[in-house]
Formats: structure tokens, sequence, C-alpha cells
């Protein structure tokens, strides 16, 4: 697999998850659950932009944290949670660093990350 496939299939990630999270937030109850506050859906994982918001929340402003964590966090929807560890945030912080390279990734990025604290 080549870096351009590996970042076209997180770009395409990003968007299904951003169309996925405006929809649940669209059909999402108004009585909250404990979960539902703390930003997680029923299955208990936190979702990405979870993530983000709950670190934009804690106040965190700067954008490629913030990117990060959004990647972080599909990064381990794709490998797991156990896939942590120094080699982990290697390639986390490769990836990040990949997509501030590219503009219109960035700027996706960006939006994702608008959204979640939208």
């Amino acid at each position: 697999m080549t870096d351009i496939t590996r970042t076209s299939r997180l770009l395409d990630d990003l968007r299904l998850r951003v169309k996925a999270d405006r929809g649940a937030s669209a059909a999402a109850p108004t009585v909250k659950t404990p979960a539902a506050s703390a930003g997680e859906p029923r299955g208990g994982s936190v979702s990405p932009l979870a993530r983000v918001r709950r670190l934009h929340d804690a106040g965190v402003s700067d954008e490629k944290v913030l990117v990060g964590r959004l990647v972080e966090g599909l990064m381990l929807e794709e490998f797991g949670e156990n896939a942590q560890g120094a080699d982990f945030q290697f390639v986390l912080s490769q990836v990040v660093q990949a997509l501030e390279q590219d503009a219109e990734a960035w700027a996706l990025c960006r939006a994702c990350v608008a959204e979640a604290i939208g």
C-alpha cells in the first residue's frame, strides 16, 4: 500500500465520520445519559470527534494538537485500543505531519475539528 493510498483512505474515513457524526447529532435524543453527555457512543468507546471535543473543552486550542487527537481516535478505531505505545505515537506523528503538508487534507482535518468543537 502506498502513502497516497493510506492518506486517501484516511481522508475518506474523515469524511464518513463527519457525515455520521452530523447524522447522529441530528437524531440524538434531548435527554442525555451519562455516556451521551460525556460524548461516548453506546459501545463505550469514545468517538474521534468526541476526543477532540473533550480536549477542547479542557482548554486546548492548538490546532495541530486537536487534529492529532482526531487522527489518534481514527487510528485507534482502525487498529484497536491496544495499538498504543511508542511505535503508535511515532506513526501518529508521521500521519499528522503528512496531513499537515497537504493543504486539502489539512483543510479537511480543520473542518472536522471545527465540527467537533462547534
